[in-house]
């Protein structure tokens, strides 16, 4: 399942981001935590110089972007939502590996 642009509340860190889904109950759409499928981000309570870059980067992209999507959406563990996020047609992970602020990780 894929949503197309979704409204960004805020991100937790690099690779953990909140959204409303657009058409969808409130119930199951607004302030929707996604994980970022396929990378890992320094955890932010570790307060790195890393964990912070990370975390300012994705929150500029996603404030600044155009358009959001979560393509190849799934439930993970913790019954989480995963998917591949998508800004301005940009996958934000391979971004995020681009810079050095996130490591290839294949887990949900």
């Amino acid at each position: 399942m894929d949503f197309k642009n979704v409204e960004y509340v805020k991100n937790y860190d690099g690779d953990t981001i909140t959204v409303n889904i657009q058409n969808v109950h409130p119930i199951l759409g607004c302030n929707i935590p996604v994980r970022i499928r396929g990378i890992d981000t320094e955890e932010i309570k570790t307060h790195s110089k890393k964990s912070k870059d990370a975390k300012l980067f994705v929150e500029k992209i996603l404030k600044n972007a155009k358009s959001i999507d979560l393509i190849d959406v799934e439930r993970g563990k913790y019954f989480r939502i995963v998917a591949d996020v998508y800004v301005d047609g940009v996958q934000l992970g391979d971004a995020l590996v681009n810079r050095g602020l996130a490591i290839r990780k294949n887990y949900k």
